[in-house]
This record gives C-alpha cells, structure tokens and sequence, in this order.
C-alpha cells in the first residue's frame, strides 16, 4: 500500500476508498454519490476525531486531475488553513494519480510530523 513507502513502520492511518462510480480505464469517482460517501464517513473508526489544535496537514493534487478538480484541494487548504492548521500544500502539473516527483516531499513531511 502507499501508506507503507511514506511510513513503513505503520504509524500513519490512511483513508484511500475506491468511489463507487467506475469512469473508465481503472477509474472511479465521487460524483453525485453524496449517499455513498456519506456511508463511507460514517464508517470510520470512531476514534478518528480531530482536535484542536489541528495537525499539520499536507495536500498533494494534480492540476489536471479530471475526477476530483484541484478546485477541490484548493478548498480543503482554504477550510483547513481557516480554522488555524498549518498547511503545505503541493499542486503538480499532472492527473489522477500520484506525482513521483512529491513522494520524497511526503517522506519528509511524515519524518517531521511523527
């Protein structure tokens, strides 16, 4: 899993679902599925609750991601920032997928934060 390459001894919890919508070539997406993503909140450990102060938070999103808009991210760094997080925030010329180029950027931040 790609949790292990940023955090091999498991300190890290991760959230990576697949959407329930398939979109084509291996893809899948959140669109109109507010039902089903509502569900998968829901089912989340219960012990996964924010506090203040809030932890520093990193984004990585590609500009061209089609499925889930950088807008999106862009909003998320807005919210979290607002409500007194420290954010890095890591925007790649690329789409759905992860950037290789920000995966040492991710290390570091996890060997910082830990």
């Amino acid at each position: 899993p790609f949790l292990d390459k940023l955090d091999p001894e498991r300190r890290l919890q991760g959230y990576l679902p697949q959407a329930p919508t398939h979109v084509g070539e291996g893809r899948y997406s959140w669109e109109g599925s507010g039902a089903e993503l509502e569900e998968w909140f829901d089912a989340l450990p219960q012990h996964v609750v924010l506090e203040l102060p809030l932890p520093p938070v990193l984004i990585a999103h590609g500009t061209h991601d089609e499925p889930v808009p950088v807008e999106h991210a862009r909003a998320a760094r807005e919210r979290l920032v607002a409500a007194g997080a420290d954010v890095r925030f890591l925007e790649t010329d690329i789409d759905h997928r992860i950037d290789p180029a920000v995966v040492p950027e991710l290390r570091r931040f996890v060997a910082e934060v830990l």
